[in-house]
């Protein structure tokens, strides 16, 4: 499991993530490989990261046991034409990072006979504190499951699903949402110059409160609508807010939010799907 061949197709930012997250948790760097068409993205990861990486994206995938997809689902077809013939011939595991690309489309592309799990983590794995959703074809065996969490348990927590729908469920609570988080802070922290406050100080009061925030749910075992009932005093500063959001209708529009964010992944897999099989006509 150790000794595993990891090869990425595509250097983007998810890439960086996981490869940075594995290299700083001490996975072998001269057993990755990545493949990207970009040269500074290419020098980074030979400079920065110290694995293996080239523009030359035959080299790059023909080196790897596992296959890790990882360039945006728009572009996948495409890459898919021009690599296919290795890929059906070396015959990997392929673990795809793409939201919008669903297992039958694969198979369009490499064929019907290979291990296949669509795993979807978050940017936050490059600091080790990710959150990965984990499907699995009927042929991937348990070995393979076991290599597929020792990638991913390296960058954060992982969680498989049972069904290839509920990846898209996975985008929107976790990959997708660091930058809902991000985006709140950054409201809180524009908020809070207006009132007077100076950037350093809004920066490090919101991010700090965010990670306290998230340690104490991790932490309770009550669950976090328990925990936040106990830390909202009745009739306080905190309570005044509270109920401005639910006046507003603050959790109908992080629903609604969420439900754009499953639907654009519904929308990307059917657009992928539509176009692989009217190339094959």
């Amino acid at each position: 499991m150790k000794n595993a061949k990891l090869a990425f197709m595509g250097g983007g930012n998810l890439t960086r993530a996981i490869v940075s997250g594995l290299v700083q948790s001490g996975y072998p760097a001269d057993l990755i490989y990545v493949g990207d068409r970009n040269i500074d993205k290419v020098e980074y990861f030979k400079s920065d990261l110290g694995v293996n990486a080239s523009l030359n994206m035959e080299e790059m995938l023909s080196s790897g046991d596992i296959l890790i997809i990882s360039i945006k689902p728009q572009g996948f077809i495409d890459g898919a034409s021009d690599y296919a013939n290795i890929i059906r011939y070396k015959k990997p595991m392929i673990i795809s990072v793409m939201a919008g690309v669903n297992i039958n489309t694969i198979y369009n592309c490499f064929g019907s006979d290979l291990p296949i799990v669509r795993a979807m983590p978050n940017t936050a794995s490059s600091v080790h504190a990710g959150a990965t959703g984990l499907f699995a074809n009927e042929r991937v065996s348990s070995q393979q499951k076991d290599i597929v969490e020792h990638i991913f348990r390296n960058l954060g927590v992982i969680a498989w699903v049972d069904k290839e729908e509920h990846i898209n469920t996975v985008i929107a609570i976790a990959s997708s949402s660091p930058a809902y988080f991000l985006y709140f802070i950054e409201i809180m922290q524009e908020v809070g110059l207006e009132m007077g406050l100076d950037k350093n100080t809004v920066q490090l009061l919101s991010l700090q409160s965010a990670y306290g925030a998230a340690k104490m749910g991790l932490q309770c075992g009550e669950g976090v609508s328990v925990l936040r009932e106990k830390i909202t005093s009745k009739r306080g500063c905190t309570a005044a807010a509270i109920d401005y959001f639910k006046a507003e209708n603050l959790s109908g529009i992080v629903k609604e939010a969420m439900l754009e964010a499953v639907k654009r992944g519904e929308e990307l897999e059917s657009m992928n799907y539509s176009r692989i099989a009217e190339d094959k006509k």
